[in-house]
């Protein structure tokens, strides 16, 4: 029973630290990201039909 939670316990880690890893590569993405003028075009469009 402890062997399987210990097994448990690292694979739960293991998701954790792989969650974390993602998160951060996501936020700095999103800061460095800077949108085109087609991109910037489009939301425009997209807007304006509303």
């Amino acid at each position: 029973m402890v062997k399987e939670l210990e097994t448990e316990f690292v694979e739960l880690l293991k998701a954790y630290e792989e969650c974390a890893n993602l998160s951060t590569a996501i936020d700095s993405i999103g800061d460095m990201y800077r949108p085109g003028e087609h991109v910037i075009g489009l939301l425009l469009i997209c807007k304006l039909l509303k």
